[in-house]
């Protein structure tokens, strides 16, 4: 077995393993495809010269608690069903992670096929996609007169607007992907932003947006992203609007549970799902907690346990500056593996919901420590690859 780069002209064997193992195609087409393919940090096996596993990495980044990190974004992850447990995706992920490291990517996002299966590699879920479907009952809200819906899509000059809003949000929402141009573009050949409702307020400034299309009798609401709650309003009684061309509205990307049970008028019989579908990881736990400034009231230490990565496994001090030790007093120390650190880190876990659970261990005041460190911020998510 060979692990290697897969070349530029090999591109054709990765898109041939992609057709094998998923079977729906992509939305975007190849254009799509072969854009990111270009972009992707692209690893294989190779048995006797022949592409037989693949892991992809699109070089992407995050909001962090206020500011920008590197992610590295794992997609198409494939074998072949003949070489299928022999350890050939183990050996690949293993590779990634030290390629992430290189690069700086602090951490890494996937949409899992199966949980379990990536808990393996370090992965845990840190961020939910919840969806709505929404009856006329639910959206009988009119607009109060404050600001104005232009309607407008991708190809035309204001939906820079649209852009400028969606940038604010994500840097005041943990954990929301950075969007340059060329993710944009991605969302316009996927079909994301061919209708799109800007909410300007009354001094004309952007303050909220709908991305959206309809199917048959349902609007579909893609995205719905607002800076404050009369933007949020508005863009709800723009849809509510539309009450003679849709029987049910279904809904993502607009928020909690929480925040539309708090802006809509009656949510009487609202159906919210909620999908355990996105899981991520800190690539390099020194590297990390340097960059985002860790500090605890306390000097304490953790150890990192199992990782599938050797550069993590052990026990790090947390002061004013994160370094590695060779041993850590018990009274301060809390152990954990680096799939639940993760989890604790990114605010998706509490400290002490995972001591209940048996996902850390540590004395009383340690987890104080660590819950008096960890900002409440959940993360969200509203992309996909």
């Amino acid at each position: 077995m060979e692990i290697r780069k897969i070349a530029e002209e090999e591109i054709h064997q990765i898109k041939k393993l992609r057709d094998y193992a998923f079977r729906t195609p992509g939305r975007g087409g190849e254009e799509d495809f072969l854009f990111w393919m270009e972009k992707a940090t692209r690893l294989g096996a190779f048995l006797n010269g022949k592409l037989s596993a693949q892991v992809m990495t699109y070089p992407l980044e995050i909001s962090f608690l206020g500011q920008k990190i590197k992610m590295g974004g794992v997609a198409y992850v494939a074998t072949f069903p003949e070489n299928r447990r022999g350890g050939l995706i183990r050996a690949l992920m293993r590779a990634s992670l030290n390629e992430m490291k290189d690069k700086g990517q602090l951490v890494s996002y996937l949409h899992p096929f199966d949980i379990p299966f990536y808990q393996k590699f370090g992965f845990d879920l840190v961020a939910n996609e919840v969806s709505a479907t929404l009856v006329l009952k639910n959206l009988m809200q009119r607009s109060s007169g404050q600001g104005s819906i232009v309607r407008t899509s991708a190809n035309q000059s204001l939906f820079s607007e649209v852009k400028a809003v969606y940038e604010t949000y994500a840097n005041q929402h943990h954990g929301m992907l950075i969007r340059d141009d060329a993710w944009w573009d991605r969302l316009m050949r996927r079909g994301y932003t061919q209708e799109a409702a800007l909410f300007c307020g009354p001094k004309g400034e952007a303050r909220g947006y709908l991305l959206y299309t309809f199917n048959k009798t349902e609007m579909v609401i893609h995205e719905l992203v607002a800076l404050d709650s009369t933007a949020e309003s508005e863009l709800w009684a723009f849809v509510s609007s539309h009450d003679s061309m849709f029987e049910t509205v279904r809904a993502t990307h607009f928020g909690t549970p929480d925040e539309i049970a708090s802006i809509l008028p009656n949510v009487t019989g609202l159906s919210i799902e909620t999908e355990f579908n996105w899981m991520a990881r800190i690539v390099d736990v020194e590297a990390f907690l340097n960059a985002i400034s860790f500090q605890t009231a306390e000097k304490v230490y953790v150890e990192i346990k199992n990782d599938v990565v050797d550069f993590n496994n052990g026990i790090f001090e947390l002061g004013e500056k994160v370094r590695r030790v060779q041993s850590a007093p018990n009274d301060l120390l809390l152990q954990t593996d680096i799939g639940s650190f993760s989890q604790m880190m990114f605010g998706f876990k509490r400290p002490k919901e995972l001591s209940y659970y048996g996902k850390v261990s540590a004395s009383e005041t340690v987890l104080a420590i660590f819950e008096a460190a960890i900002p409440h911020d959940k993360p969200r998510f509203y992309d996909g690859f």
